[in-house]
């Protein structure tokens, strides 16, 4: 007689696949510690503490969180988003002896360059990028990061250029906002 049923065997994947959605999150959390490891954010906060992970707390789904957590790495890197899901695949690899399936590597590459303001040629063609991809999930973390920037400044005497930086965060902010909100553009 076989010695795993169908319930067994069910529930062996089901926890397979939990434990594989904490642990892409964990090492994404880990790679955004080590790359970003000693830079502020805009209020002058750890920059991992401080605007990171503020972001990726508000999302749900496990690669939107992956998402969060690393979109700033190609400014910060110059790398690509292949190169930064290569060494998210590392430490993955490292931690759990397996790495990201292929699925994994594409959502995540696809979404990344997104981020990557060096596909584009302005400031409007990279925030029409995260419309014309219809993903929701970047399109939230874009605007979680925008609004999170605008919130971060918040000092009672604000200089020009921060009062400029928090109206282009909320311009940019309400422009994604409406077009979310606008269903002939999805």
């Amino acid at each position: 007689m076989c010695a795993m049923n169908f319930h067994t065997i069910s529930l062996s994947l089901h926890r397979k696949q939990k434990r594989t959605a904490m642990n892409i999150v964990n090492c994404a959390e880990i790679l955004a510690k080590e790359i970003h490891k000693g830079q502020k954010d805009i209020a002058g906060a750890d920059f991992y503490e401080g605007h990171l992970y503020p972001i990726a707390s508000l999302c749900y789904e496990k690669y939107t969180k992956v998402v969060a957590l690393l979109h700033d790495v190609s400014e910060e890197t110059q790398k690509t988003a292949k190169e930064i899901i290569a060494l998210l695949d590392k430490v993955f690899v490292e931690k759990h002896s397996e790495h990201l399936t292929e699925k994994e590597v594409e959502i995540l590459v696809s979404a990344l360059d997104l981020f990557d303001k060096r596909n584009y040629n302005s400031r409007e063609e990279y925030l029409e990028g995260f419309l014309k991809d219809r993903s929701a999930s970047t399109l939230f973390v874009k605007m979680t990061e925008l609004k999170h920037l605008a919130d971060s400044i918040q000092s009672s005497d604000p200089t020009p250029e921060e009062e400029v930086m928090k109206e282009r965060y909320l311009s940019e902010y309400y422009k994604l906002f409406g077009w979310y909100n606008d269903p002939s553009l999805w």
